[in-house]
């Protein structure tokens, strides 16, 4: 069975029961597992111009399926923030538990719009890639926000804001 999902390719043998993963083309980042196209990450830059610099996509637990793009913190490079990691986050009034899922060059919002991650709570991530890719595909193939199938894949303790 493959699974397809964000740019990866992920297959799992019921046999032996291993995971292996390979790239597959960028468009098939695109396409549900039903073969219908997701929605495409909204933008209020005007005309394509956007911040331009490193930055990490985080999921929230709450009933929204898009990622956020944050800046890393002041104090450490985005590099140090792994896909998996738990980070502290400003969201609305106050601050959440997010998981950071991607690092990226860019993103379509404008500088000024952009807040930094408040912290990162992990000293290393506390899912990895395989674990990312299968809970992605979980969440689009039941139609599931993103951020509420990660952080629900975590112990109750692990969803609060307290360092490891």
């Amino acid at each position: 069975m493959t699974v397809r999902n964000d740019g990866r390719s992920i297959r799992l043998d019921p046999s032996s029961g291993q995971v292996g993963s390979d790239a597959v083309p960028a468009a098939a980042n695109l396409e549900g597992v039903h073969g219908d196209r997701l929605a495409a990450p909204r933008s209020d830059a005007k005309d394509g111009v956007g911040f331009r610099g490193s930055v990490v996509r985080v999921a929230i637990a709450a009933p929204l399926a898009d990622l956020y793009d944050y800046l890393p913190p002041p104090d450490c490079p985005a590099e140090s923030i792994a896909p998996g990691t738990r980070v502290l986050v400003p969201f609305g009034r106050g601050q959440r538990v997010g998981l950071a899922v991607e690092r990226a060059e860019g993103s379509d919002r404008e500088e000024g719009r952009l807040k930094a991650v408040t912290a990162a709570l992990d000293p290393v991530p506390l899912l990895a890639p395989e674990d990312l890719a299968l809970l992605r595909w979980a969440a689009d193939y039941y139609r599931h926000p993103l951020g509420e199938a990660l952080l629900g894949a975590l112990p109750a303790r692990l969803r609060r804001a307290e360092p490891l």
